[in-house]
């Protein structure tokens, strides 16, 4: 992805590069015309369009910086309101009442608040990464594996409750 400067320093240049070719086009246009090759109505046909596309380019310079400017401000403050409500959910998930774990679309945990280590005795360090599979009890893995693929797959499995174990207790039924 390019640098927003960069892109900024090309198309100052580039509007550079055509006030030059419109002031050399003037130059030769007055040439011209002082040897008497071009009528006075090319000439000052020449001169309004040239003036009017070069008052065109500058105000489109304007609008763009002027827009960048405004749209820099907006991305700044969208950064801040979705940094804001990260923190809000984060906080939201750590200290909510109710046990909530957040998994990978591989299905290994990358979330697991503190009300369900409490209740469940795994601890945060112990599930993450893991694969949600090793931490259920055998007989709540098949119905958890049908409702994962469903998700996959954009359905909703609707509201689900599995039996969570510790180590060597996911083995047990």
């Amino acid at each position: 992805e390019a640098n927003p400067e960069m892109h900024g320093r090309r198309f100052k240049i580039g509007v550079v590069f055509l006030k030059q070719v419109m002031f050399a086009m003037y130059g030769i246009v007055y040439v011209v015309s002082f040897m008497n090759k071009l009528s006075s109505f090319s000439e000052q046909f020449f001169f309004t369009y040239g003036d009017v596309l070069l008052k065109v380019v500058h105000a489109s310079v304007l609008v763009v910086v002027r827009n960048r400017e405004d749209l820099e401000e907006l991305h700044q403050a969208m950064n801040q309101k979705v940094e804001t409500g990260k923190q809000d959910m984060s906080r939201l998930f750590r200290r909510a009442s109710a046990p909530i774990f957040a998994i990978s679309w591989t299905g290994h945990v990358v979330a697991w608040n503190e009300h369900l280590a409490r209740t469940s005795g795994i601890s945060e360090d112990e599930a993450l990464g893991k694969d949600i599979l090793e931490l259920v009890k055998e007989g709540s893995k098949d119905q958890l594996r049908q409702a994962l693929e469903s998700c996959k797959h954009g359905l909703s499995s609707g509201a689900l409750e599995v039996a969570l174990s510790r180590g060597s207790d996911a083995k047990q039924p």
